[in-house]
């Protein structure tokens, strides 16, 4: 997502500082997981981020978010591809760690407060707002400052972090593995699309659909 010209160094700054106090506010209400309907309290949350940042950074140029026939199937492979090897990956852990499958379980107890559909509408609305924040905003603004690398790497810390106000290491180890992927996607392409259509292809799969236990 980015701005047909440059801010003011000032203007970054401030603007930076907002995105960061964004990150700490989604981390107090990732706090409420497993006490109760996270969904709505999250997804609330989520649509005002994303106004937030819009009205910062204004309407995202259409060319963020174009996608032509390689960005679309670069994220659709690397969806399933993700999908794919979320289970291997779990089935390998597994048998390194023999209480992984209770915890795991734990987790999508926690999540499981809402009706299908009505999950996988908030589901989507959050993954939208989170690439708008992190794999956007986050990355447009930080890479003014302080150089491309530097913000996709503070991207993906700040999600991983984000997601351990849940309580659990194991989400926020998820954030960081699928945060680094999505991030690559966007600093390889240029754009938010092809990190956005990996996304909804592998949460909505991974957390609804078909959990891994």
């Amino acid at each position: 997502m980015t701005l047909r010209s440059t801010p003011p160094r000032t203007t970054l700054l401030w603007q930076g500082l907002l995105l960061v106090a964004l990150n700490v506010s989604w981390a107090l209400v990732m706090a409420r997981f497993g006490r109760g309907d996270i969904y709505w309290v999250v997804g609330v949350h989520a649509v005002l981020v994303a106004l937030v940042v819009v009205a910062v950074r204004g309407v995202p140029r259409r060319e963020a978010f174009r996608l032509g026939g390689r960005d679309l199937a670069l994220g659709v492979a690397v969806g399933v591809l993700m999908t794919g090897g979320t289970y291997v990956a779990f089935e390998a852990a597994r048998a390194l760690v023999p209480d992984l499958a209770t915890h795991v379980s734990r987790l999508y107890r926690a999540a499981g407060t809402e009706a299908p559909a009505v999950a996988l509408a908030w589901t989507l609305v959050i993954l939208t707002a989170e690439e708008l924040l992190w794999r956007g905003a986050w990355i447009d603004v930080w890479s003014a400052r302080l150089g491309a690398t530097v913000a996709a790497v503070t991207s993906v810390l700040a999600f991983s972090l984000t997601q351990l106000g849940s309580g659990s290491i194991i989400v926020a180890v998820l954030a960081c593995t699928c945060g680094a992927i999505w991030t690559a996607l966007r600093m390889y392409t240029g754009r938010v699309g092809p990190g956005l259509i990996a996304h909804a292809i592998w949460t909505p799969t991974v957390i609804l659909f078909h959990p891994v236990v």
